[in-house]
């Protein structure tokens, strides 16, 4: 798991900056796995006949999402972002962001390589 560079993005519309590192979707999903695995386990989870066994999950996602937070801070530093997120993808799109509506929806905005 390595950085692939670090970029300088600009929010035009906001008059906004930030500097974070770019890094591989496959690393970042293989960080949150786990995690992912006790999601899905809540998610189909008969909490009628097993009550305990759920709370016992819910306590051990707890745990893994804090493990999880400190290793992608570890892995990848505080600002990142993945090589296949809607920030980076905007460079196919003339630099236009494209989210929920109620995220922003289309956000323009511009990638620049530091290092």
């Amino acid at each position: 798991m390595k950085i692939l560079g670090k970029y300088r993005i600009t929010y035009p519309s906001y008059n906004t900056t930030q500097v974070k590192n770019l890094v591989s979707h496959d690393d970042y999903k293989a960080v949150v796995s786990r995690q992912n695995e006790l999601i899905r386990l809540i998610a189909n989870y008969d909490k009628k006949t097993d009550p305990a066994g759920l709370v016992a999950l819910q306590k051990e996602l707890d745990k893994v999402a804090k493990e999880v937070k400190s290793e992608l801070a570890r892995q990848f530093g505080d600002e990142f972002f993945t090589d296949q997120s809607p920030l980076w993808l905007s460079q196919e799109t003339d630099g236009v962001m494209h989210l929920p509506v109620w995220q922003g929806g289309g956000i323009e905005v511009k990638l620049e390589k530091l290092s």
